[in-house]
């Protein structure tokens, strides 16, 4: 599917007027007069009305800009030029002339943004670059591009294929390919896996961020494998599609474990290993873990002594061996999972086809008697939930937690559990402010990776580096570290006053750019109460508004202070394990 002009989308710029005007004309006739700016492999267009056009390169027959300058092909194509530097003017807005003052950085910063996968990245880095550069044309062209990518973020954008799709036609192409998906699940899982892969393939050619389609694409491919001979391009089209599944959902155990199946029939086995470890410290089922212990034992007796990465995996899922019983009197497993009602994005999202406990997220007590904050994406997959809290006596106990509160709107859930007599539980409160200032310290607290990393809560540091409105499920942007496991957590101030509940991280697309995580503010919180004051009128009466304080605390102080509010939740599918129903 070729997206030409995303006509739909209408947005307003916070700082109009920052460059000259230009003439932008498409193949097919129309003309735009406005402000041009390059995107990726996109122009956005600022037209006199404040609304944003954005438009292909390949549907771009001519430009005529006083940046770009005047660039048209003998074929009607547009071969863009490198943009004329920019000056201050004396009216204060921009001029063609003379150069930035940091060209060098701008386009770095330009090259970065244009590789990013989710618009949300290009914000942090723009509006770290107008943080830095305080000289005037600095400031005003990082801010026209800061603006660009919050009008994006704001109006949900996602790259397919190489451009930017935002508005109606992204809800069309999603609609589109949600239709095609449970057709080609349900072919997959009935009698028709032939009619069900080719539509895999249909989808991936109009969507190929689809986890759904990679993934059921690498198992089919997988399972081929041991029934046909001289399957190399089976398993390299297995590796292919499993490692693009990978990049879509990162924290997929299912995804990850298949991969390490696949690596080990191509004898990567330092690969198999690494990718087994990764999907054990997600999800340590017993297929999952058989599938680690399998890798190590394929693996060649040198590799197991003398590579270092395999020496310390090996020593580190003795554990794990143990508990789950792994032996090599077992094969490998094939395992899938439940996409839920969400096939592009959700972390987790559906209940797991395995039985018992079958994950593990954060959450954090906002009331004296039991009420728990977390994610919808963690209470809604599994059947039953397990608190692990901590009593007065410091020992470690596991709970049965109530559903009371799974939203539909946003990705957030309240659970409860029994209060005890003459001891409440210590609360977080929410802090008085709807949205952190830019630049506030902040501490994540929770469980990363559930039992893989030790049963105990975790903690990162960073600061606030960006807040955005818009239909993005998440608003708030930290630099500090998180991880699957770190879902429904909470992040803190320097006073020990909620910012932002944990919802998920983005993905490094290279090196050069961070990972960050994102969460959603007290001020869409409270909202979310608002909007459920009728089933939540019980936990509302009892919330604490968070206080300034005057005396920053330390990180040790908020570790101290609110370990026992951070609750690990077991995430159970079927019945409750013995000893707790």
């Amino acid at each position: 599917m070729r997206i030409h002009l995303l006509r739909s989308v209408v947005v307003s710029l916070l700082v109009p007027g920052f460059l000259l005007g230009g003439t932008i004309t498409l193949k097919d006739g129309t003309v735009y007069d406005g402000v041009i700016k390059k995107l990726g492999s996109s122009y956005s267009v600022k037209l006199a009305d404040g609304t944003m056009k954005l438009v292909a390169n390949a549907d771009v027959k001519s430009i005529d800009d006083p940046v770009f300058g005047t660039n048209t092909s003998a074929s009607g194509s547009t071969t863009p030029g490198t943009p004329k530097p920019l000056t201050p003017g004396a009216s204060g807005g921009a001029t063609a002339g003379a150069p930035l003052t940091s060209t060098d950085d701008f386009a770095r910063v330009q090259r970065q943004a244009d590789r990013v996968d989710t618009p949300l990245i290009g914000v942090t880095l723009w509006q770290k670059f107008v943080d830095t550069h305080k000289q005037p044309a600095d400031q005003k062209a990082g801010q026209a591009e800061l603006d660009t990518w919050k009008a994006m973020a704001k109006d949900g954008a996602e790259k397919v294929k190489g451009k930017w799709v935002v508005g109606d036609e992204l809800k069309a192409l999603h609609k589109k390919v949600d239709k095609l998906t449970e057709e080609a699940v349900k072919m997959l899982r009935g009698d028709q896996t032939l009619n069900g892969v080719k539509k895999l393939e249909d989808i991936l050619k109009i969507y190929p961020n689809s986890f759904p389609a990679n993934f059921e694409k690498g198992y089919y491919s997988l399972v081929k494998i041991t029934r046909v001979e001289g399957s190399n391009k089976l398993i390299d089209d297995s590796i292919s599609s499993l490692e693009t599944a990978v990049k879509i959902k990162p924290n997929s155990a299912e995804a990850l474990s298949n991969l390490a199946i696949a690596y080990n029939w191509r004898r990567r086995y330092e690969d198999a290993v690494v990718s087994a470890y990764k999907a054990a410290q997600i999800d340590d089922s017993k297929e999952i873990v058989q599938n680690l212990y399998n890798a190590l034992d394929n693996a060649p007796p040198g590799m197991r002594k003398n590579n270092p990465k395999v020496v310390a995996i090996m020593a580190d899922a003795s554990v794990l061996f143990s508990r789950r019983g792994a032996s090599d009197k077992a094969g490998w497993t094939y395992v899938r999972p439940d996409y839920g009602s969400d096939h592009r994005h959700s972390e987790g999202a559906g209940k797991s086809e395995r039985k018992g406990i079958v994950g593990s997220g954060t959450g954090f007590l906002i009331s004296a008697d039991g009420y728990i904050m977390t994610n919808r994406h963690v209470a809604a997959a599994g059947d039953k939930m397990i608190v692990k809290i901590t009593d007065e006596k410091g020992e470690e106990k596991n709970v049965v937690a109530e559903k009371v509160i799974v939203d539909d709107d946003q990705d957030i859930a309240i659970l409860k559990i029994e209060p005890v007599k003459d001891k409440p539980y210590a609360a977080i409160k929410l802090a008085e402010y709807d949205e952190p200032p830019v630049g506030t310290d902040v501490t994540v607290m929770g469980f990363p990776l559930g039992y893989a990393m030790g049963g105990h809560v975790k903690i990162t540091r960073g600061v606030v580096t960006s807040v955005e409105d818009g239909k993005q499920e998440c608003d708030v942007i930290v630099d500090a570290q998180v991880n699957p496991g770190n879902s429904g957590g909470p992040m803190l101030d320097k006073y020990g006053n909620l910012l932002a509940l944990v919802a998920m991280k983005t993905l490094a697309v290279d090196e050069s750019i961070s990972s960050y995580g994102l969460g959603i503010s007290t001020g869409r919180l409270r909202k979310f109460f608002e909007h459920q004051k009728d089933k939540l009128k019980p936990v509302i009466e009892k919330l604490e508004k968070g206080k300034k304080g005057t005396t920053a605390m330390t990180t040790e102080d908020i570790a101290t202070q609110f370990t026992k509010s951070t609750v690990m939740i077991l995430i159970v599918s079927g019945e409750l394990p013995e000893g707790l129903k």
